[in-house]
């Protein structure tokens, strides 16, 4: 007696179709993990821009026990950049523009450059 063919379709789609599932989760759960590393360091790195503006007292005067987590509040939106009463006049301003730029980095990392388009015809003329 010979196998039903349709039978061994039917397995043979469903086993593709699970290999397909596992790729597509392994290749999610990468990105994922790669993008929160990503966000991490530049968030890490940003603290510590921020910490070196402050001039390290770490008086508590701000409301925070320390610069560091003055740093990190304010980074996050927690503290208002003019709590230091020891920062200098320009300083929130700076932690400010700081903020931005991490910000628009988490939402666009590497902004890809438009090109302009040209014809074949066109760069033959240039060569």
């Amino acid at each position: 007696m010979h196998p039903n063919p349709t039978l061994w379709a039917l397995i043979f789609g469903l086993a593709v179709g699970a290999l397909i599932l596992l790729l597509s989760l392994l290749t999610g759960v990468c990105v994922a993990l790669a993008g929160r590393s990503y966000g991490d360091k530049l968030q890490k790195r940003y603290q510590e821009k921020l910490r070196q503006l402050l001039p390290g007292k770490d008086c508590g005067q701000c409301g925070c026990e320390n610069c560091d987590r003055y740093a990190r509040g304010v980074l996050f939106g927690v503290e208002a950049e003019n709590a230091c009463p020891y920062a200098e006049d320009d300083t929130p301003q700076k932690m400010l523009a700081l903020v931005k730029e991490m910000q628009l980095l988490m939402e666009d990392p590497k902004p890809i450059p438009k090109r302009k388009k040209r014809s074949f015809l066109f760069r033959k003329a240039n060569k």
